[in-house]
């Protein structure tokens, strides 16, 4: 049995969304177990909406404090230690039965606690984000790092490479990973001073596959499985294929009913 533990509040459409993903997640997984942090009272409310067919493998654990995404990482994880993230934080760090916690609210919070907290495996200079989306092939593709790490060197974006592929085989069971940098062109000699300092690095570093670098308008290509990148490129990166695709349903949703014959 996996448990996770997942924090409702701080983030987008909170705790709603958390609250319907964790009810989704349990009824698709029956060895999955999780632990809800945030206002108990709330959190009652929105499960009465789903049944409690999974209380068996759902708990709660109050903490109705939430940490602003306008707000000092440092500071709030120090001053805010009934909140949902910092609740789950803790359980997290001294509950070995937990093996991971999920959560959607303060970027510089989760890295602050995580790393403070929780801390780092051994050599590991800095915690990455590598969230994943589909590609047009039906594929997936991951961006290590999407927001955690604005300012990096090409040590960094190695080490993102070896953490990215390593999650995609064991999470996602991808053999073998395609690895490409992020750059403003396919060619070698393409990019500033740190992606031209990155590309060999990454082309001799071993355990990896790396192929060369990619443009951001292939990324849904399934050409590439990780994208390698700082956190302020790959933050954008994100943000502008999720604008452009939602900008384009909303087209179709218009054009197509005003193009249909009766």
């Amino acid at each position: 049995m996996t448990k996770l533990i997942v924090d409702c509040l701080g983030g987008d459409h909170s705790p709603s969304a958390p609250v319907e993903g964790a009810v989704a997640a349990l009824r698709e997984n029956p060895d999955l177990s999780l632990v809800l942090t945030g206002d108990e009272t709330v959190l009652r409310e929105e499960l009465k909406k789903y049944g409690s067919a999974e209380s068996e493998r759902l708990a709660i654990v109050h903490a109705p404090d939430v940490i602003d995404p306008g707000e000092k990482p440092t500071d709030a994880i120090r001053q805010k230690k009934e909140s949902s993230l910092m609740k789950g934080i803790e359980m997290l760090r001294c509950d070995e039965s937990l093996s991971g916690l999920v959560s959607t609210g303060s970027t510089g919070a989760i890295v602050a606690a995580g790393t403070l907290r929780i801390g780092r495996l051994k050599n590991v200079i800095r915690p990455a984000f590598c969230p994943i989306l589909p590609t047009m092939n039906g594929g997936i593709v991951g961006v290590c790092d999407s927001g955690a790490n604005v300012d990096v060197d090409a040590a960094r974006l190695q080490q993102f490479a070896i953490m990215g592929s390593r999650y995609l085989q064991t999470v996602y069971g991808i053999e073998n990973p395609r690895v490409a940098l992020l750059n403003i062109g396919t060619e070698e000699e393409k990019g500033d001073a740190l992606r031209k300092e990155t590309y060999p690095l990454l082309a001799a570093t071993p355990g990896i596959h790396f192929v060369g670098n990619m443009e951001s308008r292939d990324l849904l290509s399934g050409r590439y499985d990780l994208v390698v990148c700082d956190g302020f490129a790959g933050n954008v990166l994100i943000k502008s294929t999720e604008g452009a695709c939602l900008e384009m349903l909303k087209k179709l949703k218009t054009d197509i009913p005003s193009r249909l014959v009766n």
